[in-house]
Order: C-alpha cells, then structure tokens, then sequence
C-alpha cells in the first residue's frame, strides 16, 4: 500500500518537472519578446512623432484646399 503511494507520488513528481520545464520555456520566450518592446522613449518618439503629424496636418490642409 505505501509503495503504491509511493509511486503515485514519483509520477505525479514527473509530470510537475515536466509542467515546471514547460513554464520555464514560455516565460523565456515572453521574456525575450518584452525585451523587443520599445522603452518610454520609445514610446515618447511615436507619441511625437503623431502629433507632429497631426499638427502638420491641419497647418497644411487649408493651404492645400487653394
């Protein structure tokens, strides 16, 4: 009887080291695509850059309705 418990257990420790490796894989891979993300002053550079654009926009939009 307790050596059945015993091998349960060893199995079910198997399949956790396999579930733990499996883990370990996805939070590598989501850590390397986080790394790709751009910073805040990347951000702030696509932030300035569409209110540049913007802002040309309308100071160029009535200038070409003549």
């Amino acid at each position: 009887m307790l050596e059945a418990r015993v091998a349960r257990l060893e199995d079910d420790m198997k399949e956790l080291k396999s579930d733990m490796k499996n883990v370990r894989d996805r939070l590598a891979k989501i850590e390397g695509e986080i790394s790709r993300l751009p910073g805040y002053p990347g951000i702030a550079l696509v932030v300035g850059v569409i209110v540049a654009l913007s802002t040309a926009a309308q100071i160029f939009a009535p200038l070409m309705k003549h």
